[in-house]
């Protein structure tokens, strides 16, 4: 279902409402709406604080379209190599597939989408999606600056990550018109993206109406500069929110690859980042189709420490953005447990979605309301309703295998992720030719086969 997302409010009386303001998003549950449930387990690791209601778990993010995590998981089962849990970021995992959300009405807001289903795993409670589709823009017309900083460490030396990471730089120049900037930069131990972030504030300068990219193609490995890189963003005299330089992180390799320091590198540096496993990849990301809808953002949030931020620091000039591009979507699924019993067919109202976010380049703060209407119903015996089941289950199996070793999990991963495969089974006829299906079928597999059995406690 598509609820209405075209009212636009100001100043609003939120002394009614339980409030959460994070990478952006600000969420209102109603006091008259909270007695409905009576807890709430987010499956993405947010906070959300609800009158007469208990936050089972905290949420570290907010609208997100990385999808890392699960291709770099993807990549290691595939290679042989058990999947780290802590690698594992649910959300990632979640927005790596396509669940076919309608497009807005309007090129200028959000399609908001609400499904809620039975919960796979436990009688007791339901599922609630919550969907986030951004429209598709037309290209701006914008000429683009981009600098390409390339790792040439001695690590890149294994494996095909040469390769790789050549062939992604070379479908970027291939995709540029001739209006665009590029300029290369290659590091090893002693400069890289230090001398890229100054190129690139340089070029910005020159042409203050181009939008503005550096992209970091590395396994990790090597410093990325010989000072702190972070540092090396802040000193960029990024104080122009309305055209930020942005960093994008290409990450290559399998072993010794630091996911954790390209991940945080993106999120400090207004971008995203994306994991290439294989040169057929590294083309299909950068063809100039996919590259040109990635580098037309529709819309910044502007984020404190930790992903959380104030109400009042919203429209503050800070360095961390979340872009959401053109076209893309961001999902979120929350376990709830609801106080009134739900009969198939029952239409709930969960409360009131406030979506916060600047238009780059105009610099435009915008607000976005939305009541959450939700049947609860079984997923349809389609392929869209394939795709949310899809959805849930990708969101369950990430959550629960990110808890191992599980010492204080109220469940049971080794049963968890045995129900989670036979209901991935049941989804074969509806979406079994797509690959994305057989790729998450298979590192189910993986990820299953060394699970232990939670001990009983019990002598024999």
């Amino acid at each position: 279902m598509e609820v209405s997302v075209d009212t636009y409010i100001g100043k609003r009386n939120t002394a009614r409402y339980q409030k959460l303001v994070q990478e952006g998003v600000e969420v209102l549950i109603a006091d008259v709406i909270a007695p409905h449930l009576k807890a709430i387990e987010l499956d993405c690791k947010k906070f959300l604080f609800v009158n007469r209601m208990r936050a089972l778990l905290e949420l570290d993010n907010g609208l997100d379209t990385d999808r890392t995590s699960y291709h770099l998981a993807l990549n290691w089962a595939r290679s042989g190599y058990d999947v780290e849990p802590d690698s594992v970021r649910s959300e990632e995992w979640i927005n790596a597939f396509n669940y076919n959300y309608a497009q807005p009405s309007r090129d200028d807001s959000f399609a908001v989408h609400t499904d809620l289903i039975p919960h796979p795993l436990d009688d007791d409670k339901v599922l609630a999606r919550i969907g986030f589709q951004a429209p598709e823009l037309r290209d701006d017309g914008r000429p683009l600056n981009v600098t390409l900083v390339l790792d040439a460490s001695g690590s890149m030396a294994d494996g095909d990550r040469v390769d790789i990471a050549r062939e992604a730089a070379e479908s970027i120049r291939k995709s540029l018109s001739g209006d665009d900037r590029i300029a290369v930069v290659h590091f090893t131990e002693d400069a890289g993206l230090d001398l890229g972030v100054r190129l690139a504030h340089e070029a910005r300068r020159e042409r203050p109406e181009a939008h503005n990219y550096v992209i970091l193609m590395s396994d990790g490995v090597a410093n990325v500069d010989a000072t702190n890189p972070f540092a090396i963003l802040e000193s960029a005299g990024d104080y122009d929110n309305a055209n930020p330089l942005r960093l994008i992180t290409i990450g290559v390799g399998i072993e010794n690859y630091n996911d954790y320091l390209l991940e945080q590198l993106a999120q400090h540096g207004n971008g995203w980042y994306r994991y290439l496993n294989d040169t057929g990849q590294a083309r299909a990301t950068f063809s100039r189709e996919n590259w040109l809808a990635l580098s037309i953002p529709f819309a910044d949030q502007t984020r404190a420490q930790n992903r959380i931020t104030a109400d009042e620091n919203f429209t503050q000039a800070r360095k961390e953005f979340a872009e959401i591009p053109s076209g893309a979507a961001t999902t979120v699924f929350y376990e709830l447990e609801l106080v009134d019993y739900a009969a198939r067919g029952d239409v709930l109202n969960l409360g009131d979605v406030e979506v916060r976010w600047v238009t780059p380049v105009v610099n435009e703060a915008n607000r976005q309301h939305a009541q959450i209407l939700a049947q609860y119903s079984d997923a349809p015996n389609n392929r869209d309703g394939a795709l949310l089941q899809l959805g849930a289950l990708v969101a369950l199996a990430s959550d629960r295998y990110s808890s191992l070793p599980y010492p204080d999990a109220p469940y049971d991963v080794h049963d968890d992720i045995a129900m989670l495969k036979d209901d991935l089974r049941s989804l074969d006829r509806h979406i079994g030719e797509l690959a994305a299906y057989r790729d998450f079928s298979f590192l189910m597999e993986h990820i299953a086969r060394d699970i232990p059995k939670q001990a009983s406690g019990y002598s024999r």
